[in-house]
């Protein structure tokens, strides 16, 4: 089965899957680990693990650490980025506004 569900921060994924393994039943073949974007070969879960488990707390220190193809990152990654950090570490992490999704940029369309 192939859905855009969870294609955006990934942080429903695992609902996603569990949603697709009980439709699907022994059909469900998940595949391998869909890296969050072309700047990396990491999937979602992995970065956020890494994140929490590094203690990396800024944009450039996690590119820097887990060795991001790209040194500034993509449309993609950057939001994914923002999102984990300012969940990982809410008092520390300074929201990035040029990292968030332009629908909250230009629209103010922030959603807490």
């Amino acid at each position: 089965a192939h859905t855009k569900a969870s294609a955006s921060c990934g942080s429903c994924t695992g609902l996603v899957e569990q949603l697709l393994k009980l439709t699907l039943g022994e059909a469900y073949n998940p595949a391998a680990v869909q890296p969050m974007c072309g700047c990396t070969s990491l999937g979602h879960d992995d970065v956020r693990r890494l994140i929490k488990a590094k203690g990396l707390k800024t944009i450039p220190a996690v590119m820097q650490e887990l060795e991001w193809k790209t040194s500034c990152g993509c449309a993609k990654c950057r939001p994914a980025l923002n999102y984990y950090l300012v969940c990982d570490w809410p008092d520390q992490y300074a929201d990035d506004y040029q990292s968030r999704f332009i629908n909250e940029r230009v629209h103010a369309n922030i959603q807490k």
